[in-house]
Formats: C-alpha cells, structure tokens, sequence
C-alpha cells in the first residue's frame, strides 16, 4: 500500500505541473490569436487558412 500511495502521490504531482503547462500554453495561445484578429492586414488572416 505504500508504494501505490507514493505512486498516487508522484501522479497528482505530474498532473499540477502538466496543469501548470496547459494553462501556459492556453494563455499563450488565447494571446496569439488576440494579435492575430487585432492584426489590420490580410496576410495575418491567411496564412493560417493555408495551413489547413
């Protein structure tokens, strides 16, 4: 039982930092595409179309 406790332990500990992660990375993500819509000219909203 103890190994399995500190097993659960290290998980939960992996999942905040992942967690910390991802909501980085979502900020970043909602940032950019603020810029992106902010962005006046149309190559700003074509380039990602051509991606697709």
């Amino acid at each position: 039982f103890a190994e399995w406790r500190s097993m659960c332990g290290l998980m939960q500990r992996e999942n905040a930092v992942l967690n910390e992660r991802v909501s980085d990375l979502s900020t970043q993500v909602l940032s950019l595409s603020e810029q992106l819509a902010a962005c006046p000219g149309t190559e700003c909203h074509r380039a990602p179309a051509e991606g697709e």
